[in-house]
Order: C-alpha cells, then structure tokens, then sequence
C-alpha cells in the first residue's frame, strides 16, 4: 500500500499510533506484516474525524476505534490486488471473485511468516488459478458423466415402458447388466405381446400387466439406487413401495398397528399418540439410509389441528415387512430469518470480511 504522508501529524503521535498497531499486530496477526498498511488505513480514519491531542485520553481510545476497521479495510485492498491480478488473467469476474477469496483465506490460514503480503498474493494468486485449469478437465468430465445421468433419469421418470441404459457410466451398466432385475425385463422384451408374455405364465393379460409393472419398476429402482439417489418414490422397488403405502394407510386407522412394532406396547402407544387428530395424509417423502432402512415423513395439512408432519426410521426385511424403529414430530418453522452475520456483496473483489471474521480465522487450528 503506497506510503501515506503525514505533515499535519507530530513524530510523537505517529510513533504512538505505531506502536499500538505494532502490539496489536504481534498479539492478533503474528505471522503477517500489515503494521504499515493498517497504520495507514488508521490515520486515514483519523484524519476525517477530529484527532484528539497526543496528551488527551481519548487518543488511545481513538486509535482502539479505528483499528477494526483499519483492518477490514486493509484485508479489502489485498483482495483487490488477487482480484485485479486474476481478472487481467481470466476477464471471468465470478471466477476471479472466487479466486481472489481463496488466496485471502490460504493468508488467513497461513503457519508460515510473510514478509512481502503484494509479492506472496501474487504467487498464490497465480498457484490458485493453474490449480482451477488443471481442473478443467476433470470438470469437463464430470459434466459429461451428470449430463448423460440427467438423460437417464429423464429416461427412468417417463411413464412408459422405455429403459436404456447407453447413457449410464460403464461400471453403473456392469452392475445393472448384471443383476437379476434386468435379466428379468430382458426376459420380457423378447415376447412380441402381452398375450404371448401372459401365455409365457399361464396367467391372465391383466395379471401379466401387473407383472410387467413390477419388472420396469424394479429395474428402474434399481438402476436409480445404483446411480447413487436416495431420496424419491421412485427409489422404492415394486413391493417395498407397496409395503410403504400400506404402511401409511393402516398407520391412519390403527389396524395391525402392533405387528409394526414388535408388539411393543409402549412404542405402539407412543404411535398412536402422536398420529392422534391425523385424519387425512397429504403427502408424503421418503429417503433411503441403507438397502433395508429407510426415513418416512408423512405430512397432514389438516386446518382444524394445523399442519403436522411425522418422521418414521423403518426397517424392511427381505419380505419387506416394516418394523418401526423410531420416530418424531417434525416442527413447522413459518419463517427463516437471515443469519446476522449474513452480508451481500456490494461490489465484486471486495473482501466482505469482518473484523472478528478475521480475527476468527486467524486463530483455526492453534
């Protein structure tokens, strides 16, 4: 930062204000050389407002108060200088706002003295931006293998009786290739016609329909489930989704409530305590945590007792029987208020951190 001159000021003063950012610096920013750069910013603020005189007690209290934001405001010119540095380079301002936060917090976070604060954000500047081309070609991979899963799960979510896998990543198609789920809809395929499908059984059409159902279904839930999702209907296979919804219907009226427990009295009391007043389930989310343990949350939106939604950990045997494993009454929060510390940037390669930000980042890991 260019050296501010100081006429209006005595050598006392100066000396005085030196020595305060000095002992400030040793305590707080140990393996940072800013005294220069945050005393100018100090007399900066100083000078706009009224200096109290050397020998007034004030003096110190003044220079106490300007230092935080001596600081901010010096951190915001060392952002400047990596953003600056890294749009010449890029002219992409998103990612030189990026860039240019990264190198404040690798400084922030630095065991290592600095010396010369202009020269080393300029090395790690440079070192940050060879990093993110480096890794443009992983990235550009990546996008390819989420573009052709997206074509898949566009596939997977028609409601037809469609199913390829070309678009799915080798070792995805290695395992659904090899599963019994797809030698089963393979099987399928290769009858002309329901009616030769349901003759292949010696059942009904409408009875082979089913069965078609459950064989694109399976192998849908188990294509998605190997592609890594967790969280849909659609992960349920044919008879676990059935086995949930008939959860969820006795669940409303009570029946059977026991053998979901364990005949567990206290759990099924607990139960039917907390599904008291739910007349009607709207809607309902689930989401998987294993092959056989699965969170359930069923929501009412009745008006006469307010919305309501209960989250069930069930466990789904190899016959998918549901056993309950634990539950709770999920709370409605109407509002989400902004965290305090919450800030919108205001302008682009502008360190938006605070004081005690820095102060906080500083002191990680000791």
């Amino acid at each position: 930062m260019k050296q501010i001159e100081y006429s209006d000021i005595s050598d006392i003063a100066y000396n005085r204000i030196v020595e305060s950012i000095n002992k400030m610096i040793k305590e707080q920013f140990r393996f940072l050389n800013i005294v220069d750069d945050v005393t100018n910013q100090i007399f900066i603020d100083l000078f706009k407002a009224s200096m109290p005189g050397i020998a007034d007690e004030a003096f110190q209290e003044s220079i106490d108060a300007a230092t935080p934001k001596a600081v901010e405001n010096t951190f915001k010119y060392y952002q400047k200088i990596s953003f600056s540095y890294c749009f010449s380079k890029t002219k992409q301002p998103e990612l030189s706002e990026d860039i240019s936060q990264e190198a404040i917090m690798a400084m922030l976070k630095s065991k290592n003295k600095i010396n010369n604060i202009n020269a080393w954000l300029f090395q790690v500047t440079n070192n940050l931006l060879c990093k993110y081309y480096e890794s443009q070609k992983q990235e550009r991979e990546l996008f390819e293998m989420l573009r052709n899963n997206a074509a898949v799960i566009q596939q997977l979510d028609a409601h037809d009786d469609s199913f390829d896998i070309v678009n799915l990543s080798d070792s995805d198609k290695e395992a659904i290739i090899a599963s019994e789920e797809f030698q089963e809809y393979e099987k399928m395929i290769s009858f002309k016609s329901l009616k030769e499908f349901a003759e292949s059984m010696d059942v009904s059409e409408k009875v082979a329909q089913k069965r078609k159902e459950k064989i694109i279904r399976d192998l849908k839930s188990k294509t998605k489930v190997a592609m890594g999702w967790q969280v849909s209907r659609s992960i349920l296979n044919y008879n676990q989704y059935n086995a949930i919804q008939k959860f969820i219907r006795e669940l409303l009226s009570m029946e059977n409530i026991e053998r979901y427990v364990k005949s567990d009295e206290e759990l099924s009391l607990k139960v039917q305590s907390i599904m008291q007043g739910i007349n009607e389930i709207h809607d309902w989310k689930i989401i998987m945590q294993d092959s056989k343990t699965f969170r359930l949350t069923v929501f009412s939106l009745d008006e006469s007792i307010g919305p309501r939604a209960v989250t069930f950990t069930l466990f789904l045997n190899h016959r998918n029987s549901v056993l309950i494993k634990d539950f709770k009454e999920n709370e409605f929060v109407a509002a989400h208020k902004l965290p305090k510390n919450f800030r919108i940037p205001r302008q682009m390669g502008m360190s938006m951190l605070s004081y005690e930000d820095i102060l906080a980042m500083l002191k990680q890991d000791e």
